[in-house]
């Protein structure tokens, strides 16, 4: 993996924010990170993970890297791609975070929802509770297994958006798009070569990209971590990259080439 300051997290690697100011920053030729122009704007922060995932606060981009036009269009819609995918929606509604005007948010799925339960019925000493309210015959919550006194309740739920090969690209291009503002921590000014034209084209979408997502469940529901790390390529910029949020992890390619099968991911191409 490239670019330093980087440490073990199970099998992905977290990668610590860089704490300096970007060089290109203190130029009067600003440009932004994506569509390297210098006339949407400068007003705004750039979430490197979606801004309504707890913790998202501690890794941003300050006023000046992304344009306001970039970060309130293509990467705005690609954050609600990445929340929309059923497992991370999911692990928000049950961890129960909340939405930008602060609210819990419901889940609503083929099956029920998942909604917050109100205060007076929070246990003593719980930050917080969700209810899981059926709307046909089939349960939700069904019996896994049985270990001493320990019952074992799988949640099972269909919704969210269909898993079509525009919404694996979609998916992709949220993941790149976080894997090149990690890179852009450890390597400031150098993201705006010319390089990483390609790379940025695929992220805003104006370029087509064909290739892979793994994906897979979270296996501690306990981890409600943010974490990623990428990979850059000499001669093709960014290359392959992979996040892990709230446990669920997600994992693709800049130049679309094929992943290795691992045991626990599902592949899905585009």
């Amino acid at each position: 993996m490239a670019g330093g300051r980087v440490r073990p997290a199970g099998n992905l690697l977290l990668r610590r924010p860089a704490r300096h100011i970007p060089l290109f920053l203190m130029s009067a030729a600003r440009r932004c990170l994506f569509c390297r122009r210098g006339d949407g704007g400068f007003v705004s922060s750039e979430h490197i993970f979606p801004e309504t995932i707890a913790n998202a606060d501690l890794a941003m981009l300050p006023p000046g890297v992304v344009c306001d036009r970039c970060n309130n269009g293509p990467l705005a819609a690609l954050d609600q791609t990445l929340c929309a995918y059923l497992p991370i929606a999911m692990r928000r509604a049950v961890l129960g975070m909340t939405n930008k005007a602060g609210k819990r948010t419901t889940l609503r799925f083929a099956q029920g929802r998942v909604e917050p339960m109100p205060k007076e019925e929070v246990a003593p000493g719980d930050s917080h509770g969700v209810r899981i309210v059926d709307s046909g015959p089939r349960p939700t919550l069904v019996r896994d297994l049985s270990d001493g006194d320990e019952v074992w309740l799988r949640l099972e739920g269909q919704g969210g958006r269909r898993l079509t090969p525009r919404f694996f690209s979609e998916l992709s291009r949220s993941i790149l798009k976080i894997g090149f503002e990690l890179a852009f921590l450890d390597h400031d000014h150098t993201l705006l070569e010319h390089r990483f034209d390609g790379v940025r084209d695929v992220i805003l979408g104006v370029r087509d990209h064909s290739g892979e997502v793994a994906l897979a469940l979270p296996g501690d529901l306990n981890d409600v971590r943010l974490r990623g790390s990428y990979m850059l390529d000499e001669s093709s910029g960014l290359g392959g990259v992979a996040i892990s949020i709230l446990g669920v992890q997600l994992v693709t390619h800049a130049a679309g080439q094929e992943l290795v099968p691992t045991p626990g991911f599902f592949i899905g191409r585009f």
